[in-house]
């Protein structure tokens, strides 16, 4: 049995990681890892054949740094 395909493939993080392992060597930001990250995820995004899970995907692949960090830190604030 197949199974479902995620709409951020697990094969995408070894790219993303090393990505952030060379950054985090060469003083890369956290911003600026954030944006590379989500650079590539965007890229994933463009591969999905159905265009609703694309538009979906491409849209959370879009959120700010700014945004993301608000989000992470009323999680981390409600019960």
């Amino acid at each position: 049995m197949k199974q479902p395909r995620a709409p951020f493939p697990v094969r995408a993080c070894a790219p993303a990681c090393l990505g952030l392992l060379i950054g985090g060597l060469s003083a890369c930001t956290t911003p600026t890892a954030y944006a590379t990250l989500m650079e590539m995820r965007k890229q994933e995004c463009r591969k999905l054949p159905d265009l609703a899970e694309r538009a979906r995907c491409e849209k959370e692949a879009g959120r700010s740094y700014d945004r993301y960090q608000d989000e992470a830190e009323a999680g981390r604030r409600s019960p």
